[in-house]
């Protein structure tokens, strides 16, 4: 159990700890006057609130990244900030793994699921009409 629970962290963290080359599409709008404050915040939508939403799945019914927020996500999933939240959250795992008592009768299965979490969707975000793929 502990030998496949350290597989499944150390595979996490090399496939994102990755050089993820960032080819970010110019923000439709954009110009010199359009300071990244007023990007992050049009039309009222705060990106990193937008982003805490979904992530705790508070906001459904989304298809896309909304536009003004495509070069903060993209900042996110492909910067520094990424790789640091997949550690936390599988060093958080194994440490829970690690306290578990099991029955012993071999019954016992450990799923680790990121499913329609933004630790999971870094092929989707990438797609053309996300905005930045």
């Amino acid at each position: 159990m502990e030998a496949a629970l350290f597989f499944l962290f150390a595979t996490t963290l090399a496939a994102t700890s990755q050089a993820y080359q960032s080819h970010l599409l110019p923000h439709s709008g954009g110009g010199a006057a359009t300071s990244a404050a007023h990007r992050r915040h049009h039309n009222k939508i705060s990106c990193s609130s937008w982003r805490l939403a979904v992530e705790t799945n508070n906001t459904v019914g989304w298809d896309i990244v909304p536009g003004e927020c495509a070069e903060y996500v993209a900042n996110y999933m492909l910067g520094p900030q990424y790789p640091e939240d997949c550690f936390a959250v599988t060093s958080t795992a194994l440490a829970y793994a690690k306290n578990l008592t099991l029955a012993g009768d071999g019954k016992d299965i450990w799923v680790f699921d990121l499913d329609e979490t933004a630790l999971s969707e870094l092929d989707y975000y990438s797609l053309p009409d996300v905005a930045f793929g």
